[in-house]
Order: C-alpha cells, then sequence, then structure tokens
C-alpha cells in the first residue's frame, strides 16, 4: 500500500456554485478566507500541499500585464500575506496552472488565439503565473487546455507554419525555457488535456495527444500530463485507466487529478468517487501501486451545487467547504487503504487472475520459449521464431474465463464473505435454472 500526498486546490474552495444555466449561489470568498480553510484542511490532515490558479490568487489587468516586475506594486504585499497563512500551517504549494479562460479575451483561445497579440498577452500571463508560482515554492506549472479549441472545424487555421499545435508549441517552450533560466521552484510543467468543454472540441483533448505534442518540444523532459479521472476522459468516453497507463508507460505521469463523473456528460467535477465508475478508479489504483507510482493525487472537484445554499452565513458556507475537502480525502482514503488491499490481498481474485494469465493451450515449456523469443528482438531470436513451426491444428481449444475474474472482483471489492457465499449456494434458483439444473 502506497501512502500517497494529497493536494487541494484554491479554486475548489472558491467556487461559488455558478453554472451555464444559473450564476453564482455564494457571495465571492477572499484569497485569504480560502486560503485559511485549506490550512485547516492541512492541519486536520485532509491534505498536504495546495494548488492554485494565478487568477484564484491575484488579480490579472492586461493593461499592466508584467506588474510583478514593480517592486512596489500591492500584488507584492498581498502575495506576503498569503504566504503567511501557508507557512503558519506549514501548507506548502504544489502547482500553479494560468488561467486562459476567465478573462473575455480569451474567448477564442490564449495560446491558440489567431490574434498574435493576444498569444503575447497570454504567454506573457503564464510567465507571471510562473513568477507567482515560484514566489510561493510550486514545484509544477500546469497547462490546462482551457479555451485553445474550436467549434466549426472548417475555421481552424491549416497552414503548416501558422497552426495551433505550433503556436502552442511556442508558448510552451517559453515557459520552459523561463522557469529554467530563472531558476525557479518550478521543475516540471504539465498539461492537462480535456476533450471538450468550453469549446467544442480541445487541440489537446486526451493523454495520447498530449504526449506526442510533447515529443516535440524543445524539452521535453519538463514536460508531462496530469489526466483528471474519472472527469476528462469520461467526458467523451474514453476509458479513463487507459489514460493513466498511456501515462505511466511513457514515464510521464507526473500527478493525478482526481473526482467524479457520469460518462458521456459535461464535466459534472463530482467530488472523489460520486458519480458512476467507482470500480475504475478502484482498479486505477491498484495498478498504480502495482508498478508502484508514487505520485501527488491532487482533488480537481467542487462540491454540489444543490449543496449550496443561497443565503448561507459565511460559517455556514466555511462548513461545507470543510466538509468537502474531508470528503474527498476520506474518499481517497477509502480507494487507498481499503479497497485496493482488499484486492490485491484477495486470494480468489489472485488465483483468477493468475490463470487468466496463463492459458493452458500449450505445454508450459513451449509458452515460455515463445514468449522470450517475441519478448527479444535480437536477430537470432527473430530468425528462430520464424523458423518456428506452430501446428494451429495442434494446439488445443481454450478460453479465457472472464466471467471468473469478473465475480471473484466483485466479490473482493464488495467484501462478500463466507456467509454471503453460503447463502447464495443454499437460495433454490439463484445459481441453478428454474428447472433446478
Amino acid at each position: 500500500m502506497i501512502r500517497r500526498l494529497r493536494s487541494g486546490a484554491l479554486w475548489t474552495v472558491k467556487y461559488q456554485g455558478a453554472d451555464p444555466f444559473g450564476g453564482p449561489v455564494l457571495k465571492p470568498m477572499s484569497v485569504l478566507k480560502a486560503m485559511s480553510i485549506l490550512a485547516w484542511a492541512k492541519t486536520s490532515g485532509y491534505i498536504d500541499l495546495f494548488s492554485a490558479h494565478d487568477d484564484d490568487l491575484l488579480g490579472w489587468d492586461p493593461d499592466d500585464p508584467e506588474d510583478y516586475k514593480n517592486p512596489k506594486h500591492p500584488i507584492h504585499e498581498e502575495l506576503r500575506a498569503i504566504k503567511a497563512v501557508m507557512d503558519k500551517a506549514g501548507l506548502k504549494m504544489h502547482m500553479i496552472t494560468c488561467s486562459l479562460h476567465g478573462h473575455p479575451m480569451f474567448t477564442a483561445g490564449g495560446f491558440t488565439n489567431r490574434d498574435a497579440a493576444i498569444r503575447v498577452l497570454a504567454i506573457k500571463k503564464a510567465l507571471r503565473c510562473a513568477w507567482i508560482g515560484n514566489f510561493l515554492g510550486a514545484e509544477f506549472i500546469t497547462y490546462w487546455v482551457a479555451r485553445d479549441g474550436f467549434e466549426s472545424v472548417v475555421c481552424v487555421p491549416s497552414r503548416r507554419d501558422n497552426s495551433p499545435l505550433e503556436w502552442l508549441r511556442q508558448a510552451l517552450n517559453i515557459i520552459s525555457a523561463s522557469c529554467k533560466a530563472n531558476r525557479y521552484t518550478i521543475k516540471h510543467g504539465t498539461i492537462e488535456p480535456k476533450c471538450n468543454e468550453p469549446r467544442g472540441a480541445m487541440y489537446i483533448a486526451l493523454v495520447g495527444a498530449a504526449l506526442a505534442l510533447i515529443a516535440t518540444l524543445d524539452d521535453p523532459d519538463f514536460w508531462g500530463v496530469n489526466p483528471e479521472i474519472p472527469q476528462h476522459s469520461a467526458m467523451g468516453n474514453q476509458h479513463p485507466f487507459l489514460e493513466v497507463m498511456h501515462a505511466t508507460d511513457q514515464k510521464k505521469l507526473f500527478f493525478l487529478h482526481i473526482g467524479g463523473q457520469i460518462p458521456g456528460q459535461f464535466d459534472d467535477d463530482f467530488p472523489t468517487l460520486v458519480g458512476e465508475g467507482q470500480e475504475t478508479m478502484v482498479l486505477i489504483f491498484k495498478y498504480l501501486d502495482e508498478i508502484g507510482w508514487n505520485g501527488v493525487i491532487e482533488f480537481d472537484c467542487h462540491a454540489l451545487r444543490s449543496d449550496l445554499g443561497y443565503g448561507l452565513s459565511e460559517e455556514e458556507v466555511e462548513e461545507i467547504f470543510k466538509q468537502f475537502l474531508a470528503f474527498n480525502s476520506l474518499m481517497y482514503t477509502l480507494i487507498e487503504q481499503v479497497l485496493v488491499p482488499r484486492l490485491m490481498n484477495n486470494a480468489m481474485l489472485a488465483m483468477a487472475l493468475d490463470d487468466l494469465d496463463r492459458p493452458q493451450h500449450s505445454p508450459p515449456e513451449r509458452l515460455e520459449k515463445y514468449a522470450a523469443l517475441l519478448a527479444d528482438p535480437d536477430p537470432e531470436n527473430i530468425a528462430v521464431l520464424l523458423a518456428t513451426k506452430v501446428s494451429v491444428g495442434g494446439i488445443q481449444r481454450w478460453r479465457q474465463d472472464h466471467l471468473m475474474v469478473e465475480f471473484a472482483l466483485k466479490l473482493a471489492l464488495y467484501g462478500v464473505d463466507a456467509a454471503d457465499l453460503e447463502l447464495l449456494a443454499t437460495t433454490p434458483g439463484l445459481l441453478v435454472g428454474r428447472d433446478g439444473k
């Protein structure tokens, strides 16, 4: 069992309950008040770190995009006040991400906006964001795809030297170079893919697209991915397990965002284990335990809008968000310390999976020989493999018993014990046909 560090996000505590069909339910919360709730969560043991959008920490004026270079600007005092709350609680910053979706000028994109002047402002904003992250000690800077996408595919720029992907490369290359040149605390950047919303389609929709882009950057070692599971994967009916598997295969899963989602819907951002696909979440973390992945888990979701009430007092709102942070931490603890160990230590499931991995359609020694030849692309092995005679008629007919594995999984995951099995076996007609056969 791996005990991973957990991070809470400032924006989740400042959530006002707005959605496309209704305005805010709650009044705006000050940065210091929101930070005090995160500090409470740290001292209470629910989170270890925190993350934030730049706009949630400081206001941004496009007419003064490099305000941070003026040591007398009020933002320096504001950041010192935030840092004081952090230091008192022993709360460190994990990641900062640049908001390229909030300001109206980014309606048609930030890094991929057709207007080169807006692209320059977007990059300036990202560099300011990196400076803020360094001031507060962040280790990562994240590019969330925000509004970098399109609604009408015929309007997508298609010239090779003037394409959205080239503009993305330019922006990300500048960010990584700046972080290194300034020797910031930021050691790595991540890309957080999303298939749609707020745009009809995003240029970096899935983990695979992010990995492909990273391979073309000037400093690919600087960049990794932080998928949001199950939300962003499940929105487009992709399987979040595959997103995580692809990222870990490339050693690019730098950290992980989690929450809850109903597949095929808009970005629900439900709290952890709320919605659907709870089994998949447990199996993802079983897989991560098996490969020894020990990155940070970040709760990138929000309280249910229906749990927020109009006209609540400040104390009531504070209690709602404390409960929200506690719930996420407890649900992840349930996955990490109860459900995953239950699966890892279940003898019946282990036996069923072992049988699935070793189908007896050929003698074990032949299986090992074939596997060794396939695993090693040495020219001699290839020659032996091509010369190997395999008789289809000599292969025994077999099947993999997936149903038995699923049965064992359900028994393990839901805590079915011997008494439950005895009840199943003694209930007439439950495990046999209606005619008793």
